[in-house]
């Protein structure tokens, strides 16, 4: 009896071992919080430079960006090529054209499908990706190679949905032809809100040395809908906009008066005016910011005067855009 005792004893004690042992200590895992979108950037006061980098001269809708290497094809749309399909997915052009033997880059179809290698990597988990932009559209992007050896790049973004977009952010990729090498920057609009129905330029700025040969694509990455019930905007308008363009065109004063929309009650803290010049073939040469150092109040009138330079052709014309906050 007492060795039966004694076994019994061991035995209860091995098995409060085991349960101890097999006790996990679960705690949540962190996932970070996205950092904030930008919503603004510093005034952009282009070198003149008359010299085009020639690109695609239409306009397609820029696809909603995968997280996963899903889909592993591609419907090529109309104004694409390879050149810009690869950027896209991440992928070299020589790794695209290795997947896809029987295309012929000069002579690509709309409507082609391209398999797409499987070199994109699935996202880590605790770092999600940022939102995917509502269905916006962004022009082929031009550029102007500056005087000390930089590039301006400048391209168009649209809305063509019934809504206002703010948050809207795009990444520009410059290509060495040579080096296969890719240079890229994430740029935001100088203004906030984007919208329905209108457009906002984009602009960036690469340093030097230029490469000998090049290309340059724009991809947007986010852009969110303005809630209709935000009142972080306040309706403005631009009146009495005159403008005078250089004798050589590569420059233009804007002036005018900005007023807040009639049935607004609160002044205006912070009021912007977007100044774009075009040439004469309607692609953006120049873009610059005026920010006021005074609040609008309601039925008053703010003054402005800024300058818009060139950084390509000729300007043909200017317009004015206008931001104001409470």
């Amino acid at each position: 009896m007492k060795t039966i005792r004694y076994v019994l004893r061991w035995l209860g004690l091995g098995i409060g071992l085991a349960l101890v042992a097999c006790t996990v200590d679960v705690r949540p895992l962190f996932t970070p919080t996205p950092s904030l979108l930008p919503t603004a950037t510093a005034s952009l006061t282009p070198a003149p430079r008359p010299t085009l980098t020639p690109t695609r001269p239409l306009r397609s809708p820029t696809p909603l960006p995968s997280p996963t290497p899903t889909p592993r094809t591609h419907i090529v749309q109309r104004g694409e090529d390879l050149f810009g399909i690869a950027l896209r997915y991440g992928l070299s052009l020589d790794a695209l054209l290795a997947a896809n033997p029987t295309v012929t880059p000069q002579f690509l179809s709309v409507g082609t499908v391209l398999r797409i290698p499987a070199a994109v990597p699935t996202p880590d988990p605790n770092h999600p990706p940022t939102p995917t932009p509502i269905g916006l559209e962004i022009d082929p992007p031009q550029c102007y190679p500056a005087v000390n050896g930089g590039l301006w790049c400048f391209t168009l973004v649209h809305n063509p949905q019934p809504f206002a977009v703010e948050g809207v952010t795009a990444q520009f990729r410059r290509l060495n032809v040579a080096s296969d090498e890719i240079q890229a920057q994430t740029v935001a609009p100088l203004l906030n809100r984007l919208l329905a129905g209108g457009t906002l330029p984009l602009a960036v700025y690469f340093p030097p040395p230029l490469p000998p040969a090049y290309q340059v694509d724009a991809e947007l990455l986010t852009a969110l809908p303005v809630p209709e019930s935000t009142s972080r905007y306040l309706d403005a308008w631009v009146e009495n906009l005159h403008q005078t363009v250089t004798s050589n065109g590569l420059g233009v004063t804007l002036e005018g008066e900005v007023r807040l929309a009639p049935g607004i009650s609160q002044p205006a803290q912070q009021v912007w005016v977007l100044g774009v010049a075009y040439d004469a073939v309607g692609q953006v040469v120049g873009v610059r910011r005026w920010e006021s150092t005074a609040a609008l109040a309601p039925g008053e009138h703010l003054p402005f005067r800024l300058w818009v330079y060139s950084a390509g052709p000729p300007i043909a014309r200017a317009e004015t855009q206008v931001e104001a906050r409470p």
